[in-house]
């Protein structure tokens, strides 16, 4: 059987072309949003799958423990997708990618290139430099900012 990959978003806007079987979530199908998109979408002939409720609390642990606030809903089912199935994240999203390389899921950039290295991230004020859990510093009422963790 010839390789899987799990496409993001990007790869329908790009209009990408790859040789083995393709897959998606629904909420990537639900992003598309202009006729170019979708008629590359039509054209895959790719498979729209669910990702498993399983794969996707496993996926929330290792986001938690990156630091990777920021991911939607629809990033975390794709990597849980990507999980599942042991295939290739196509995608230009370095969060993602940043998230997928921490747990061993294969990446394929498509215009924006590769992460070197995985980061981890913190959340903290940008007033009094506390860590914090939330957007807004319950000490001082600042902007928390997603800061590298340096090891």
């Amino acid at each position: 059987m010839g390789k899987e990959f799990i496409l993001d978003t990007s790869a329908f806007i790009h209009g990408v072309k790859l040789k083995g079987r393709m897959i998606t979530i629904p909420e990537v199908v639900g992003e598309l949003k202009d006729q170019i998109s979708l008629m590359n979408f039509e054209l895959s002939g790719c498979r729209v799958e669910e990702a498993k409720e399983e794969y996707i609390s496993e996926v929330r642990k290792y986001v938690e423990e990156l630091g990777e606030f920021e991911l939607s809903e629809t990033d975390i089912k794709l990597l849980a997708k990507a999980l599942e199935l042991g295939g290739i994240l196509v995608t230009d999203d370095y969060s993602v990618q940043n998230v997928a390389s921490y747990i061993g899921i294969e990446t394929s950039p498509i215009i924006r290139g590769r992460i070197r290295e995985v980061i981890k991230w913190e959340r903290r004020c940008s007033g009094c430099g506390r860590k914090v859990d939330s957007d807004i510093c319950p000490f001082c009422g600042s902007k928390v900012r997603k800061k590298r963790v340096r090891e």
